[in-house]
């Protein structure tokens, strides 16, 4: 059963999305590794490059809401605090940090946190997007 996208008209400050649970694979990692030309060895035996991680992240969050067509991602600050192994569980947070209108543009910022199995924190940010309106 597909979990029911949130619309965006129904998203506000301070919502929270569902908790993501999540697994990189070593294929993945390698997939990864491949498209990003990335020869570092401690990544291909064990640990999950940390941009990767935060791809998953964000893929996890869009796949909660619907991202209307026109949308730009404009920025993304992240911060890496500890590093997450090769088929370790991972689960991601998301909320709606800031929700703004500035006449036909919309802002909205989407705040991540990525915990590992050891409940400590992997990344923390904030995503930003611009989403057009008629």
């Amino acid at each position: 059963m597909t979990e029911e996208k949130i619309k965006y008209e129904n998203l506000t400050t301070g919502f929270n999305f569902a908790p993501s649970a999540f697994k990189v694979d070593a294929k993945t990692v390698a997939l990864y590794l491949k498209a990003t030309d990335d020869h570092n060895a401690e990544y291909e035996d064990k640990l999950i490059p940390p941009m990767a991680i935060a791809a998953m992240a964000m893929k996890a969050m869009a796949e909660r809401f619907d991202l209307l067509p026109g949308t730009v991602h404009v920025s993304q600050q992240l911060e890496f605090l500890n590093t997450a192994s090769i088929d370790e569980t991972l689960t991601s947070y998301a909320g709606v940090a800031r929700k703004i209108v500035r006449g036909k543009f919309h802002m909205l910022t989407i705040s991540i946190k990525v915990l590992n199995q050891q409940q400590e924190t992997v990344i923390t940010g904030e995503i930003g997007f611009i989403l057009p309106m008629n």
